[in-house]
């Protein structure tokens, strides 16, 4: 995983503002396979923490491995991820609900 500068800084500000400490990156399984799911957290004892590019990640080893081509970025002030593993939009007949992923999702 890769987190740009501006990211990090977008990410800092809203962990200082929200008293949390870590971004916490979790693998899911949805109708469209495996995805990775980001949200911020506040670390606790025994948690398996990584940090990247400045940031704490709270994440599991299978979760590092999937998300090693990942990119977090910002642009005008929002976060992004980049992802090129994730779903393409090949599947979105299967009915599920969610909407087509393009490889970078906001």
């Amino acid at each position: 995983m890769k987190i740009t500068l501006e990211a990090k800084d977008i990410l800092l500000d809203m962990m200082n503002n929200n008293d949390l400490d870590c971004l916490w990156v979790l693998l899911e399984e949805s109708c469209q396979g495996w995805g990775l799911n980001f949200t911020l957290a506040k670390k606790k004892e025994g948690d398996e923490i990584v940090t990247v590019d400045g940031i704490d990640v709270l994440m599991d080893q299978t979760t590092a491995n999937r998300s090693e081509h990942v990119t977090v970025f910002a642009q005008n002030g929002q976060l992004y991820i980049e992802d090129p593993e994730a779903a393409t939009c090949g599947d979105c007949d299967s009915g599920c609900g969610s909407s087509c992923g393009s490889g970078c999702h906001a």
